[in-house]
């Protein structure tokens, strides 16, 4: 992946979250905003790239534990050893442990707030690549800490798999203890408030995300661990596979119906096109032969009807053969990704238009059949680059 979306999320659904899309091979930010809550996230379900999900870290408990044994059975006792510096029950906690020498840090994030996290990416239709405490997404050097303010918090890395995050007005009073009485050197990205015997080096003046997609995408932490591992795609997923070969199918099956419109509407191309339209049948349907262009309708209809009986496959080709049609009727529209969801029983349709009003004449041609919903828009090179969602009404 050469781009990273990274997302901050809050606590609660209602909480604002800050985002940003960044290009790792040319380290420049491509966009960026913030959602008013977790209900906007699916705006965001059409930026391409790996998705980084950093978590408040002060909901996240940071600490270590002297490691007195080895193997599985100690790393299994560690969370019952700090019972009484924890603020939840250990049953309700979902613990990530590294051993580190001499020592075995600790992250616990109570599993409740897992589940919502990751409920609301799905229902966005997103997918984290890594989810990460805030503070453990900057960069950090072994002989330094390194702090950023972000929203009125100070984030403070100060190891490995160590930091916090805490109110920007107390920063003075929660990183002292910390400090102590020696002196500590801190690389600041932006305008932090530490305490005196913190020395500062001034790091550049990039957005606060960016400094933490850079250094979110240096560490190889990742919360998704045991019960909230990411399933790898493979040869035995083949149903994960199942919606892209759908979605690829339906692209060539618009492509075929709009090529056999245009053979009636541009006769002077007509030779050239039959062709076209013959091999692209035999990629969609190998083995068959169609007659002629002027049967693609008839033969295609025929096609629609055997598929017909397939399950929630009936409700996905009727759509199909709908937006052809529409497609075909508005005219200068382009679909670019087709997503179909079988449980859901919608069609996500990413669409490049010429220009904004061109999108709204679509949406009102396919509201007089379907529920519609409309996703982000943005400005793109030849136009404007949106998302619809449609729903079979009733």
């Amino acid at each position: 992946m050469s781009n990273t979306l990274v997302i901050r999320l809050p606590q609660g659904a209602e909480g604002a979250i800050p985002w940003l899309h960044w290009s790792d091979s040319d380290q420049v930010v491509l966009a960026s905003g913030t959602l008013k809550g977790a209900d906007e996230l699916a705006q965001l379900a059409g930026l391409d790239g790996r998705l980084l999900a950093l978590v408040p870290g002060s909901c996240c408990y940071n600490g270590a534990v002297k490691q007195s044994g080895k193997g599985r059975q100690f790393l299994r006792a560690v969370p019952f050893m700090l019972e009484e510096e924890l603020a939840d029950d250990v049953d309700n906690l979902h613990f990530l442990l590294q051993p580190q020498g001499e020592q075995v840090a600790v992250l616990a994030v109570n599993h409740r707030l897992m589940q919502d996290w990751l409920s609301w990416l799905a229902d966005a239709g997103l997918e984290p690549w890594k989810m990460q405490p805030d503070f453990l997404a900057l960069p950090w050097r072994q002989e330094s800490w390194s702090a950023l303010e972000l929203d009125g918090e100070l984030l403070l890395r100060t190891g490995e798999v160590a930091g916090l995050a805490a109110d920007a007005a107390l920063a003075e009073w929660v990183v002292g203890p910390l400090v102590a009485d020696k002196v500590q050197p801190v690389e600041a990205y932006g305008e932090v408030r530490l305490p005196d015997n913190c020395t500062l080096t001034h790091l550049g003046t990039d957005l606060p995300l960016a400094v933490l997609a850079k250094g979110g995408a240096a560490n190889t932490l990742n919360l998704l661990q045991g019960p909230y591992k990411q399933k790898k795609k493979g040869s035995g997923a083949l149903r994960r596979w199942l919606p892209v070969a759908v979605a690829a199918s339906a692209l060539l099956l618009v492509t075929l119906v709009s090529k056999g419109l245009a053979i009636h509407q541009l006769s002077a191309r007509a030779g050239g096109l039959e062709q076209q339209i013959k091999a692209d049948y035999g990629r969609l349907f190998p083995g068959e032969h169609l007659v002629s262009a002027g049967s693609l309708k008839s033969q295609l209809r025929g096609k629609l009807k055997t598929l017909g009986s397939a399950g929630s496959n009936a409700s996905l080709l009727t759509m199909l053969n709908d937006l052809s049609l529409t497609f075909a009727k508005v005219g200068s529209i382009k679909p670019d990704n087709l997503r179909f969801d079988a449980d859901r029983g919608e069609l996500r349709i990413l669409t490049l238009a010429p220009d904004y009003a061109a999108f709204e004449k679509l949406k009102q041609e396919l509201g007089s059949r379907y529920q519609v919903e409309t996703g982000g828009q943005s400005q793109v090179d030849g136009g404007v680059s949106g998302t619809l969602v449609l729903r079979s009404k009733g």
